[in-house]
């Protein structure tokens, strides 16, 4: 009798002991799944918000500007200047005068530093083409606000094919990057693109392919391709009006 109620007595406490452990791990779970999620830390750019959150939908995210949160659109994954995040910097209508109205620039326009730049064009009724330039800079307004001519070397096919087979620039001397602009005014220009003329040098040139552009050709449209009707033109006149993207990752 006394040896079953001591195997009782150590029944119970085993079962004791089992409750009190299934109890404890209960409540430590209860605390895991009651636990508040970590502050989203907030980014300052689409690729860190794709590379932080893996967030892979293209939609408007909140970016930090200093102290200030800003809703901005960010376009995700490769849709022709490779994967990851890229932040709109620019939107440009080519039927507009003035690339440096302010109303064109957005927040990441003056304070996203990148080292690709994507550019993008869109003739109405076709999708847009792409072209990326690798280029390293503390923002937009960094690289093109001052003036400074900044060449890139890309060649004139890949500026062309911002446009499409229907693009024409002079076949002769061609200057290409950021500030395009020579000495002579009137010339054509693009604040980013490239610029051709009909002699061996650069100093009139009349055809363009770019961003900001003013000079010859049409001078009221800051995004398009210019060339005039003459046979130093390799496909003919063109006064082709886009809308212009510039997005930088």
């Amino acid at each position: 009798m006394l040896c079953n109620l001591m195997c009782n007595l150590l029944q119970d406490s085993q079962t004791n002991a089992a409750m009190k452990t299934i109890q404890t791990k209960l409540e430590n779970l209860i605390t895991v799944v009651n636990k508040p999620p970590p502050p989203v830390v907030p980014v300052s750019s689409c690729k860190e918000q794709y590379e932080k959150y893996s967030s892979t939908r293209s939609q408007v995210y909140p970016l930090m500007f200093g102290s200030l949160k800003i809703p901005v659109y960010c376009h995700m994954g490769n849709f022709g200047c490779g994967n990851g995040g890229w932040t709109l910097a620019m939107k440009i209508d080519g039927g507009q005068t003035g690339f440096d109205f302010q109303e064109t620039r957005l927040p990441t326009y003056w304070s996203t530093g990148f080292s690709k730049i994507c550019l993008g064009m869109k003739i109405p009724g076709q999708p847009i083409k792409f072209l990326l330039v690798n280029k390293q800079a503390q923002s937009l307004h960094a690289l093109i606000a001052n003036g400074k001519y900044r060449a890139t070397s890309l060649g004139v096919n890949k500026w062309k094919k911002l446009i499409g087979p229907q693009a024409s620039l002079q076949v002769n001397r061609k200057r290409e990057g950021f500030n395009t602009a020579v000495g002579h005014s009137g010339s054509a220009k693009t604040r980013i693109g490239i610029i051709g003329n009909d002699q061996k040098n650069c100093l009139t040139p009349d055809s363009r392919i770019g961003f900001g552009g003013a000079g010859r050709g049409d001078d009221s449209n800051t995004c398009r391709n210019d060339a005039l009707n003459n046979a130093s033109s390799d496909n003919g006149a063109r006064k082709i009006k886009t809308m212009g993207y510039i997005l930088v990752q």
